[in-house]
């Protein structure tokens, strides 16, 4: 089995919940069984928030990784494409 180590993404939190704004900065492993609903549980009730806020911190965290996987797909297509330049 092939073990690719951590891989992590910064991930940036801005969610309006009700009259709160919460602001927070996470770095996420990638490749962590650790689902975006889960983590968005375990803040309300570490933050003693309304359950509804649950899905909002979810669906943003959500947003945020796959923005975050898209910049990095992007980045390694134009790593490729310089490798693969000939040579002047």
């Amino acid at each position: 089995m092939l073990e690719l180590g951590l891989i992590t993404a910064p991930a940036q939190l801005d969610v309006q919940i009700g009259t709160l704004h919460l602001l927070d900065r996470v770095e996420w492993d990638l490749s962590s069984p650790l689902t975006p609903e889960l983590f968005a549980l375990t803040l309300v009730r570490d933050l003693s928030l309304s359950s509804s806020a649950s899905p909002l911190i979810a669906h943003a965290l959500h947003e945020e990784l796959f923005r975050q996987k898209k910049l990095c797909l992007e980045r390694s297509e134009e790593h490729t494409s310089e490798l693969q330049s000939p040579i002047r």
